[in-house]
Protein backbone atom coordinates (compact mmCIF):
# COMPACT_ATOMS: atom_id res chain seq x y z
CA UNK A 1 0.00 0.00 0.00
CA UNK A 2 1.62 3.10 -0.63
CA UNK A 3 1.98 6.42 1.72
CA UNK A 4 0.22 9.31 -0.15
CA UNK A 5 2.18 12.43 -0.26
CA UNK A 6 0.60 14.45 2.27
CA UNK A 7 0.97 11.58 4.82
CA UNK A 8 4.76 11.72 3.98
CA UNK A 9 5.05 15.10 4.67
CA UNK A 10 2.73 15.18 7.78
CA UNK A 11 5.74 12.65 9.21
CA UNK A 12 8.48 14.73 8.88
CA UNK A 13 7.10 17.73 10.25
CA UNK A 14 6.09 15.45 13.30
CA UNK A 15 10.18 14.34 13.23
CA UNK A 16 11.52 18.11 12.67
CA UNK A 17 12.67 16.73 9.59
CA UNK A 18 10.84 18.86 6.66
CA UNK A 19 13.05 21.14 4.52
CA UNK A 20 9.68 23.22 3.95
CA UNK A 21 7.01 23.22 6.74
CA UNK A 22 5.42 25.55 4.77
CA UNK A 23 4.27 22.96 1.97
CA UNK A 24 1.82 21.39 5.15
CA UNK A 25 1.13 24.71 7.66
CA UNK A 26 -0.93 27.50 6.50
CA UNK A 27 -3.63 27.65 3.90
CA UNK A 28 -3.39 26.25 1.02
CA UNK A 29 -5.79 25.93 -1.72
CA UNK A 30 -7.47 22.72 -2.92
CA UNK A 31 -6.20 22.32 -7.15
CA UNK A 32 -9.72 21.54 -8.49
CA UNK A 33 -13.23 22.35 -8.04
CA UNK A 34 -14.95 23.02 -6.06
CA UNK A 35 -13.12 26.33 -4.89
CA UNK A 36 -11.90 25.31 -1.32
CA UNK A 37 -8.97 25.91 1.20
CA UNK A 38 -7.30 24.36 3.72
CA UNK A 39 -5.72 25.47 7.01
CA UNK A 40 -3.43 23.03 8.97
CA UNK A 41 -1.44 24.51 12.05
CA UNK A 42 1.16 22.64 14.55
CA UNK A 43 0.65 23.17 18.13
CA UNK A 44 1.64 20.42 20.23
CA UNK A 45 0.75 21.69 23.51
CA UNK A 46 -2.66 22.86 22.81
CA UNK A 47 -5.81 21.34 23.54
CA UNK A 48 -7.91 22.46 20.88
CA UNK A 49 -6.70 24.95 18.15
CA UNK A 50 -9.86 27.80 16.93
CA UNK A 51 -9.60 29.56 13.57
CA UNK A 52 -10.71 33.31 13.95
CA UNK A 53 -11.69 34.62 10.61
CA UNK A 54 -14.54 36.47 9.33
CA UNK A 55 -16.16 37.43 12.17
CA UNK A 56 -16.44 34.17 13.30
CA UNK A 57 -14.77 31.58 15.58
CA UNK A 58 -14.12 27.87 14.54
CA UNK A 59 -12.77 24.78 16.10
CA UNK A 60 -10.48 23.12 14.04
CA UNK A 61 -10.55 19.43 13.73
CA UNK A 62 -7.39 17.69 15.91
CA UNK A 63 -6.61 15.78 12.86
CA UNK A 64 -3.50 13.76 14.32
CA UNK A 65 -2.59 13.01 18.32
CA UNK A 66 0.50 14.98 18.18
CA UNK A 67 -1.16 18.46 17.55
CA UNK A 68 -1.70 18.80 14.10
CA UNK A 69 -5.38 20.96 13.42
CA UNK A 70 -6.56 21.61 10.22
CA UNK A 71 -10.22 23.26 8.65
CA UNK A 72 -11.70 23.67 5.93
CA UNK A 73 -13.02 26.62 4.18
CA UNK A 74 -15.28 25.85 1.42
CA UNK A 75 -16.26 28.56 -1.43
CA UNK A 76 -13.00 30.36 -1.04
CA UNK A 77 -10.30 31.06 -3.65
CA UNK A 78 -8.35 33.38 -2.01
CA UNK A 79 -5.85 34.67 0.97
CA UNK A 80 -7.29 35.96 3.56
CA UNK A 81 -6.33 37.60 7.19
CA UNK A 82 -6.93 35.20 10.10
CA UNK A 83 -6.03 34.53 13.87
CA UNK A 84 -5.45 31.36 15.64
CA UNK A 85 -6.89 30.77 19.60
CA UNK A 86 -5.20 27.92 21.21
CA UNK A 87 -6.27 26.58 24.32
CA UNK A 88 -3.84 24.66 26.78
CA UNK A 89 -4.61 22.26 29.54
CA UNK A 90 -3.62 24.51 32.43
CA UNK A 91 -6.60 26.60 31.05
CA UNK A 92 -4.87 29.25 29.24
CA UNK A 93 -5.45 30.69 25.70
CA UNK A 94 -3.47 32.37 23.21
CA UNK A 95 -4.54 34.36 20.15
CA UNK A 96 -1.71 34.87 17.47
CA UNK A 97 -1.15 35.19 14.42
CA UNK A 98 -0.24 32.10 12.24
CA UNK A 99 3.53 32.00 11.12
CA UNK A 100 2.76 30.08 8.10
CA UNK A 101 0.86 32.32 5.88
CA UNK A 102 2.80 34.45 5.04
CA UNK A 103 5.01 34.29 1.62
CA UNK A 104 8.64 34.10 1.98
CA UNK A 105 10.19 37.45 2.54
CA UNK A 106 13.84 37.47 0.87
CA UNK A 107 13.08 38.44 -2.78
CA UNK A 108 14.60 36.46 -5.65
CA UNK A 109 17.17 39.21 -5.95
CA UNK A 110 18.39 38.95 -2.78
CA UNK A 111 18.67 34.95 -3.22
CA UNK A 112 20.44 35.43 -6.66
CA UNK A 113 22.87 37.95 -5.30
CA UNK A 114 23.59 35.88 -1.98
CA UNK A 115 23.90 32.62 -3.85
CA UNK A 116 26.55 34.24 -6.19
CA UNK A 117 28.77 35.58 -3.24
CA UNK A 118 27.73 39.23 -4.00
CA UNK A 119 25.15 40.04 -1.81
CA UNK A 120 27.51 43.14 -0.29
CA UNK A 121 24.61 44.25 2.27
CA UNK A 122 23.30 40.36 3.14
CA UNK A 123 23.89 41.44 6.84
CA UNK A 124 20.82 43.52 6.41
CA UNK A 125 18.86 40.70 5.37
CA UNK A 126 20.28 37.73 7.80
CA UNK A 127 19.24 37.22 11.48
CA UNK A 128 16.41 38.74 13.43
CA UNK A 129 14.70 42.19 12.24
CA UNK A 130 11.82 43.47 13.15
CA UNK A 131 8.99 43.47 10.28
CA UNK A 132 5.49 44.47 9.41
CA UNK A 133 3.80 42.06 6.68
CA UNK A 134 0.36 42.89 5.78
CA UNK A 135 -0.15 45.02 9.03
CA UNK A 136 0.66 42.38 11.32
CA UNK A 137 4.25 43.26 13.72
CA UNK A 138 6.46 40.85 13.92
CA UNK A 139 10.31 39.82 13.13
CA UNK A 140 11.87 37.88 10.36
CA UNK A 141 14.63 35.63 10.92
CA UNK A 142 17.04 34.20 8.85
CA UNK A 143 20.36 32.36 9.17
CA UNK A 144 22.88 30.76 6.77
CA UNK A 145 22.98 26.89 7.84
CA UNK A 146 23.86 25.61 4.55
CA UNK A 147 25.03 21.98 6.35
CA UNK A 148 22.06 22.23 8.80
CA UNK A 149 18.86 19.24 8.27
CA UNK A 150 16.34 22.01 9.89
CA UNK A 151 16.70 25.09 11.77
CA UNK A 152 13.50 26.62 14.35
CA UNK A 153 13.27 29.62 16.23
CA UNK A 154 12.58 28.96 19.94
CA UNK A 155 11.79 30.57 22.92
CA UNK A 156 9.39 30.77 25.53
CA UNK A 157 6.62 31.99 22.82
CA UNK A 158 6.77 28.15 21.96
CA UNK A 159 7.41 26.21 25.40
CA UNK A 160 11.14 25.84 24.12
CA UNK A 161 10.01 23.00 21.57
CA UNK A 162 11.85 23.44 18.56
CA UNK A 163 9.02 21.62 16.58
CA UNK A 164 6.73 24.25 16.37
CA UNK A 165 8.11 27.14 14.43
CA UNK A 166 10.59 24.88 11.83
CA UNK A 167 11.58 27.28 9.44
CA UNK A 168 11.66 26.75 5.44
CA UNK A 169 15.05 26.27 3.46
CA UNK A 170 15.54 28.34 0.77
Amino acid sequence: MAIHPIEFDLERLLLADHHDPFQVLGLHFFDQPPTAAIIRVFQPHALAVRLLAFGESREMYRMRAEGLFEIVIPECDKPFPYLLEASYGDGVRHTFHDPYRFLPQLSDMDRYLFNNGTHYEAYNRMGSRPATIDDVEGALFRVWAPSARRVSVVGNFNSWDGRVHQMRSL
